[in-house]
């Protein structure tokens, strides 16, 4: 299954999902592992599909936060975190292992662990990036959780994708339309038209193109030729090995679009 981290389906889980109670149970010891906690608390107060809680309860979340000890010889600089994702089947009160496998011990379900390193020098973008990937596990947790299945959350990014893309062909529609004076293509294509219809467009003139990280997905000018212009959309997740995921081919004559899906994907 694809690495994904689509805000767009996110949006539908906050809808279908709104106030899942999940209860942190900290297990750290390091001024950086209170760091940790302070923005993993802060995440899932602000979130709009969380709640924090302190007392669960069955179908809560609960994330098991553990701490480990470096050992000698390595950075000591670093810190070494594993966050546990579980569902609630009953109370537990004070829990005093981290690890809830055995739900007739814990009284959880076991769903899944995500391990990775802060290095106290870097706090800011460690943080940022453990926050991103348990964000990323508990909402395609929350997919499944919620009745929601992972074909329909990428669906809906799929069309989301592909109406942005449809929205840049119109754009260009309205380019060989526009006079060259006021920034359109004018009676024909020249060297310059690339640039001309890239900022036009909005995008980024050095690559001609834009990222839209909402969608996750980026956009961009493929090809100008005397007789047609084709765009691209490309998701931003590095898994997307065999090209765009969506083609806009728009016909410069019949001013005619067309998107063709990548049958790769």
């Amino acid at each position: 299954m694809k690495k994904l981290l689509i805000l767009l389906v996110f949006a539908v889980l906050s809808v279908c999902l709104a106030g899942v109670d999940v209860l942190l149970v900290n297990y750290v010891f390091s001024p950086e592992g209170e760091q940790l906690m302070e923005r993993l608390t802060q995440y899932v107060r602000e979130s709009d599909s969380t709640a924090l809680t302190n007392h669960e309860q069955p179908g809560d979340i609960c994330l098991f936060v553990k701490e480990f000890w470096i050992p000698k010889g390595i950075d000591p600089t670093q810190r070494s975190f594993t966050v546990t994702f579980t569902v609630v089947e009953q109370p537990f009160g004070d829990y005093a292992e981290y690890v809830p496998l055995d739900k007739a011990v814990s009284g959880t379900w076991y769903i899944g662990t995500e391990a990775f390193i802060l290095d106290s020098k870097d706090m800011a973008s460690g943080l940022w990036e453990a926050i991103e990937r348990i964000d990323t596990q508990l909402y395609l947790f929350l997919a499944s959780y919620g009745n929601l299945s992972y074909e329909d959350a990428i669906k809906a990014w799929e069309d989301k994708m592909e109406a942005e893309l449809e929205s840049y062909c119109v754009e260009v529609v309205r380019w060989i339309q526009t006079p060259k004076a006021q920034g359109g293509m004018g009676p024909k294509i020249t060297n310059k038209s690339t640039q001309s219809l890239a900022e036009y467009l909005g995008f980024e003139e050095e690559y001609l193109g834009m990222e839209n990280h909402e969608h996750e997905a980026s956009y961009s000018i493929a090809k100008i030729t005397a007789d047609y212009i084709e765009l691209t959309a490309h998701p931003l997740d590095d898994s997307y090995i065999e090209g765009p995921f969506f083609t806009g081919k728009i016909d410069i004559r019949s001013l005619k679009t067309e998107i063709i899906r990548n049958p790769a994907y």
